[in-house]
Order: structure tokens, then C-alpha cells, then sequence
């Protein structure tokens, strides 16, 4: 049994007892709220959370989180349907998704006029038809339709690098980001913003990792501000550098870079 508060609960029909519980943690957080259930063979459930996907070996007692990147998947999973075996659909706020269960795999899709694609639009519910069709509820209406009409998502755009501001003042970027040459500034202009974006042409969460070579050690993981500030920069050379990725974990084509000098 899945609960809103307690993780799983594993119920005894004969003894009409509780015989096992089970909360799922990853990096020290504990995730409890259990969305929704679908069991996927005889020793495996696969549990949607507020907080991902979660895969339970239900002979073993143990858990894995679905990652993408190595980070967690942190949507809302509404609802669950097999597809062909091995395949899963679900839904969360932001999309359908399609799982390889075995392979570890996730797939998103272009969503168009014909299916939801808003929002605010919750999914709550979605069945799979007998002639194959996905009937999906949302919170004030439901649409009917075949699966096979979705179309993969690309991955998204390269990042557009747009904008460096340098002590609050626009610095000129354009030919640099043409044609591969440095920035220049002067040792008083330590104090830098650095605005990117991904210009698309469909609905997709998009979150984007950026990094400045010699003052980053790691990428950064960013999804709603979508600008880079560094301050108190020593004198030197720098590299910045910025890429997209989908829900899916598929990192755009190239790197976008800007030399700083």
C-alpha cells in the first residue's frame, strides 16, 4: 500500500496485520509520500513519489531512486500505466514520459495543441485503452490519444549566451561569441553577471549547468535563473562555460562558451 505520509506499508490480508513499512532516502532526505503504484512483476513495484520514481524490490527490501545525470528526478509522478512489457507511461506535472524499466532509460516528448500541455493542467490519471490509446484526466477535462503520434524530444537547442554585465554595465559580447575571441576587461571589473538561455520551440523543462574555469570547480545545476554572478574575480583568464539538458538527461548538442580576459 502507498501513503501520503508513511511510505510504503506492506499489509498481511491473512494475519490482517502491518508486517513491513518502508520510506525511501536519498542524500540524507526522506521521501514518504507515496502518489501512486504499479507493480511491475512478482518482486517489483514501482512507487511514484512527490519526489521521482522509485524502484522497490519488494523480496529484497531495497530501493533505487530513478537518476538522471546522477541527480535525482524531482517531479511529481500522478499516475502509472504498463505499456508493452518492459515500457511504463507516466505523467507528472510537466509531461509524459515513457520508462525502460531494465534498460534504465527514460524517454519525454514534444507535446502538441491535441494533447495536455499546460501547466497547471494536472494530470491525475492515465489509462491505457483497448485499442492501445491513452486516455489521460486532467483537473477540468480528459483527452483521448494514440501514443504513437508523440514525437521523441530532441535535445534541446545549444544556449545562447546573451548578455555580460560587468559592474552593472553592459559589456559588448556579440563578435566575441561569433568568433571565438576574449572579452577584455579591466582589473576594477571583478564583479560580473553572465545571462544565458536556450531559445525553444516546444514545451520542455529545461535546466541548464554552467561552470567558469578556474572558479567553479563543478558545474552548476540551475533551472530558473538563468544568470551566472561572480564576484571579487582576480586578474586572468576564464572560460565560461554553459549547456542544456531535458528531463531525459540529454545534454544539448555543444558547450556555448565566452572567453573573459
Amino acid at each position: 500500500l502507498g501513503t501520503s505520509s508513511a511510505g510504503l506499508i506492506r499489509f498481511n490480508t491473512h494475519l490482517n496485520t502491518i508486517t513491513g513499512r518502508k520510506a525511501f532516502q536519498w542524500n540524507s532526505r526522506v521521501y514518504n509520500n507515496i502518489t501512486c503504484l504499479l507493480r511491475y512483476n512478482d518482486s517489483t513495484l514501482l512507487a511514484g513519489t512527490d519526489h521521482g520514481l522509485w524502484i522497490f524490490n519488494a523480496l529484497r527490501n531495497t530501493y533505487r531512486p530513478l537518476l538522471i545525470n546522477n541527480k535525482l528526478f524531482d517531479q511529481w509522478v500522478l499516475s502509472m500505466e504498463e505499456d508493452e512489457p518492459g515500457k511504463v507511461w507516466f505523467t507528472t506535472q510537466y509531461g509524459f514520459y515513457r520508462y525502460q524499466v531494465k534498460e534504465n532509460q527514460l524517454e519525454t516528448f514534444i507535446q502538441g495543441d491535441d494533447i495536455i500541455d499546460d501547466n497547471r493542467k494536472v494530470r491525475r490519471r492515465i489509462v491505457k485503452l483497448q485499442n492501445g490509446n491513452l486516455l489521460v484526466g486532467a483537473s477540468d477535462h480528459f483527452v483521448t490519444f494514440n501514443p504513437e503520434s508523440l514525437q521523441v524530444a530532441p535535445p534541446p537547442p545549444d544556449v545562447t549566451i546573451v548578455n555580460l554585465k560587468a559592474l552593472d554595465s553592459v559589456v559588448l559580447i556579440e563578435a566575441a561569441v561569433r568568433d571565438s575571441t576574449p572579452v577584455t576587461l579591466s582589473y576594477k571589473q571583478n564583479f560580473i553577471s553572465i545571462e544565458f538561455k536556450s531559445l525553444q520551440y516546444h514545451q520542455e523543462r529545461i535546466r541548464y549547468y554552467y561552470q567558469l574555469e578556474g572558479v567553479d570547480e563543478n558545474w552548476v545545476l540551475t533551472d530558473n535563473i538563468l544568470t551566472a554572478k561572480y564576484t571579487n574575480l582576480p586578474p586572468g583568464n576564464y572560460l565560461f562555460k554553459v549547456r542544456a539538458v531535458n528531463t531525459a538527461g540529454t545534454f544539448s548538442g555543444h558547450v556555448s562558451t565566452l572567453k573573459i580576459f
